[in-house]
């Protein structure tokens, strides 16, 4: 039945655009003389000018004005509304088909967001055409502009703050909002509130919603403390996120610190051994930086008692707070002597960064280099290949140490000499000569690095 409402178009369109064409051109002057103001004929001709108007007293000073054309302004109002009720008789049927939000403008749709359904109402349809999603079907940006993303968190904000509120409505405003990035602190006191309220279901979404908009909103920081410290947080699935939005307040870090050392302190060491809990613990309290020095002390008593990898994860953590501090410089140097290689990598590259802690480094190396055992010239010759470069000090003793009876040392002595010789762009003699080594191993390894 479209036709109906098309030909019903047509009708009012014609119609208002014949009243309009009336009301505006219908009474043009013809070679009459009439008073622009009551539209009085003066007369057949004026002879001098100015003329006053025997019917309203006007007066006239140009022959101009005598000649206009009558407009009926009231009556152009009303062809133009004809006109337009002609033209959403016209649209009535696409709308009735495809719904009126796919031809509002988005800031219209930003505007209805609260009073939508996901996932199926045409305004949640319409508006994610402007949602990047990742492989999950997760929001992750938008193609808005920064003021439509400011009034969309504001929307967003006002369905977490209603009480009626479905949960489809709440868990779509969640997931919504970090994608809006800093814009989304707009939403800050009812994402506070779900905390406060351990809304369990929501709690996860509201704390990620939180990072968004980090280092900003820092009223959120005591709830997401006394959160990562409550008794039940322990192995929850929120917990990590908790621990790594503390670390994002790191300008905070008097408030953030805190909760983070507790944790480390009450945490079961059957936890430590292996959790992902204590992982990002650790990590955040290395973003943290110097501003974690409270922690310092609990992560050195940590590190021989954990797995390898989070081994790795405390030393580089102390490297970020302070390692030039006493307690720390042991730990960072048994960590450079270390069998694995991340941990390894770790400490030469805390070493490396500071001056005080490689010179005394090298001093350990090289004599770790002369000592009897072949165990610890083994350690020695490891760690100073990890320095890479920064080893150029200890070139005379690893050149030595090509000679060792020891195949495994002669190796890692061959591949630091050959880290020494690329960073200062020459080729090392020593290094030339034992490619011609009666062991065949060791002539492959010292080929191998000048290649």
């Amino acid at each position: 039945m479209a036709w109906i409402w098309y030909a019903c178009a047509i009708v009012c369109g014609t119609g208002g655009l014949a009243l309009m064409g009336w009301s505006l051109f219908g009474d043009r002057s013809r070679g009459r003389l009439r008073c622009p103001r009551c539209w009085y004929q003066i007369g057949p001709a004026v002879e001098a000018y100015p003329v006053t108007c025997p019917e309203c007293g006007r007066t006239i000073a140009r022959a101009k004005l005598l000649h206009r054309t009558r407009r009926r302004w009231r009556w152009t109002a009303v062809a133009l509304l004809i006109a337009v009720v002609g033209g959403g008789l016209a649209v009535t049927p696409t709308l009735q088909r495809d719904g009126w939000a796919k031809y509002a403008p988005t800031t219209v749709l930003i505007l209805a967001y609260r009073y939508a359904q996901p996932p199926k109402d045409p305004i949640i349809i319409h508006l994610e055409s402007h949602f990047q999603k990742n492989d999950w079907d997760q929001i992750e940006s938008t193609n808005l502009r920064p003021w439509q993303n400011a009034l969309l968190a504001r929307q967003c904000a006002a369905v977490l703050s209603d009480d009626e509120a479905s949960v489809a409505q709440r868990n779509h405003a969640l997931s919504l909002l970090p994608a809006l990035g800093p814009r989304a602190v707009a939403a800050l006191d009812p994402l506070v509130a779900i905390i406060e309220e351990d809304r369990k279901d929501e709690l996860w979404d509201a704390v990620n919603a939180i990072r968004s908009f980090a280092p900003a909103g820092e009223r959120a920081i005591p709830a997401l403390t006394a959160l990562a410290v409550r008794a039940d947080s322990t192995g929850a699935y929120y917990t990590d996120t908790v621990i790594e939005a503390l670390g994002d307040y790191g300008p905070a870090a008097e408030e953030a610190v805190p909760p983070l050392v507790v944790l480390l302190n009450n945490v079961p060491k059957g936890h430590f051994g292996g959790g992902a809990s204590l992982k990002v613990v650790i990590q955040t309290l290395g973003r943290i930086g110097p501003g974690a020095a409270p922690s310092l002390r609990r992560l050195v008593q940590l590190a021989p008692d954990v797995l390898p990898h989070l081994r790795a994860d405390c030393i580089e953590a102390v490297g970020a707070i302070d390692p030039l501090d006493a307690p720390c410089r042991p730990l960072i140097m048994a960590g450079l002597l270390d069998a694995e290689v991340r941990i390894r990598d770790v400490s030469a590259a805390i070493t490396v960064r500071h001056e005080p802690l490689l010179t005394s480094t090298l001093d350990v190396l090289i004599e770790g280099l002369n000592a009897e055992d072949p165990q610890e010239r083994l350690r020695a010759a490891r760690a100073l290949l990890s320095l890479g470069s920064a080893a150029a000090p200890a070139r005379s003793q690893l050149e030595t140490a090509t000679r060792d009876g020891d195949r495994a040392i002669r190796l890692f002595a061959i591949e630091a000499l050959a880290a020494i010789a690329k960073s200062e762009s020459k080729d090392s003699l020593v290094l030339e000569s034992l490619t011609q080594d009666h062991d065949p191993v060791v002539a492959r390894a010292a080929r191998r690095v000048l290649r």
